[in-house]
């Protein structure tokens, strides 16, 4: 198994792993997505075993676009938001959960985030996505809050992290 940085080269990669975790994903992502948050800065993981493309996972500096929207269980949270950086995408091939990949990602990327100098990570996940909140929960990470209408109207998000 194999973790390495993800370049536009892997683009392709990462459209198709989206598209078989078995997550009911809202809306399609393609590579200009991809190619957009590269160019914004965000870090992209790629985990390879037996020469194919098994996961990846994404990084970026920005926790949120709206600060103000997230309800948090303790407001002293917020001080935490400059010195962190958020999870935005983990994606397995479904017919591969359960093998380790998502563990060897976080870890992976939860190395990268101590190595930036940061002490703090975020992500946020449905809270329809019990079998992910089970996976965080596993890794130590806490409800911090919730996100109202993060996705769409109605659809909101639980807002979770860890102190590293």
């Amino acid at each position: 198994m194999i973790i390495r940085k993800a370049t536009k080269s892997n683009l392709e990669n990462l459209v198709y792993l989206n598209s078989v975790d078995g997550y009911p994903w809202e809306c399609e992502m393609y590579k200009y997505d991809f190619k957009r948050f590269m160019e914004r800065g965000d870090t992209f993981l790629i985990l390879e075993n037996g020469g194919a493309a098994q996961g990846y996972i994404s990084i970026t500096n920005k926790i949120t676009k709206d600060s103000s929207k997230l309800i948090l269980l303790d407001k002293s949270e917020l001080a935490n938001f400059e010195n962190a950086q958020k999870i935005h995408l983990l994606s397995v091939r479904k017919t591969e959960h359960r093998n380790g990949y998502g563990t060897a990602l976080m870890e992976k990327a939860i190395d990268n985030i101590k190595e930036a100098g940061k002490s703090h990570v975020y992500l946020f996940v449905p809270p329809e996505n019990t079998k992910a909140i089970s996976f965080y929960s596993s890794l130590d990470f806490q409800v911090k809050g919730i996100y109202p209408n993060k996705y769409t109207a109605g659809k909101h998000a639980l807002f979770i992290g860890k102190k590293l």
